[in-house]
């Protein structure tokens, strides 16, 4: 009987020994869920980080062209104010221009009326002159005495020549006040030079005159109440 039973245990250590081998050995045909669920969280960090840089990228582009659009609005922004200062500075150089193109012509139209009135009286005054001539050497011819008579008809003569010389000296700067104005630096002082010249020249034009006037007018008595001469000459007043 013992036999038996040795074999009997044999037999069940056989039968046990794959059930604890199958339970021990490692599991070689299935997947790891752990390490399936890491690599899907791997996966899903990759996709973020990969779509963060991809919106990165593009947060970048956008700030870079905000700010190239940034840039040439304040370009144009310039260019826009500095073509408007510059057309205001026409404006202003337009309107002054204007400006003094206006007062230019008022002051020539005032001083060739000036001149045209001091030639006129030049004119009279030489007539006068003439016809005192003539009476003077007629009364010569006749052996009166008419030597202060001449005398101042020679200064008279030499004064209406000074106011020919002055008139020429106005009207040659009357001529000249639009060239001086453009080579002025401003329009003001070319005004101011040209008034003054063309002041100054008909005072001389007017004193000059009112010296030969006189010497007429005296020539006028010194010749009145000679043989002759029944009334003196008139002579008109110097405006």
């Amino acid at each position: 009987m013992k036999p038996l039973k040795i074999t009997t245990i044999a037999v069940a250590i056989i039968m046990t020994t794959p059930f604890v081998f199958a339970e021990t050995a490692p599991n070689t045909t299935g997947a790891n869920p752990e390490r399936s669920r890491m690599e899907q969280l791997r996966q899903k960090a990759d996709e973020l980080r990969a779509k963060a840089s991809t919106t990165r990228e593009k947060l970048l582009e956008q700030e870079k062209e905000l700010r190239e659009k940034a840039s040439t609005t304040r370009e144009n922004l310039k260019k826009e104010a500095q073509t408007m200062r510059e057309k205001i500075q026409e404006k202003k150089i337009e309107l002054k221009n204007n400006f003094d193109a206006k007062k230019i012509a008022i002051l020539k139209r005032t001083a060739e009326n000036t001149v045209r009135v001091l030639e006129a009286a030049i004119v009279r005054l030489e007539k006068i002159a003439t016809r005192l001539d003539s009476r003077i050497a007629k009364m010569e011819a006749n052996k009166i005495d008419v030597m202060q008579a001449k005398a101042n008809m020679i200064i008279a003569r030499q004064k209406i020549n000074d106011a020919k010389i002055a008139l020429a000296h106005a009207k040659n700067a009357i001529a000249t006040i639009e060239t001086d104005a453009k080579n002025a630096s401003t329009t003001p002082n070319i005004m101011g030079d040209s008034t003054k010249k063309i002041k100054e020249q008909a005072k001389l034009v007017k004193d000059a005159l009112q010296s030969a006037h006189q010497s007429l007018t005296q020539a006028t008595k010194d010749l009145k109440g000679k043989e002759g001469m029944n009334k003196a000459t008139t002579t008109p007043e110097v405006e």
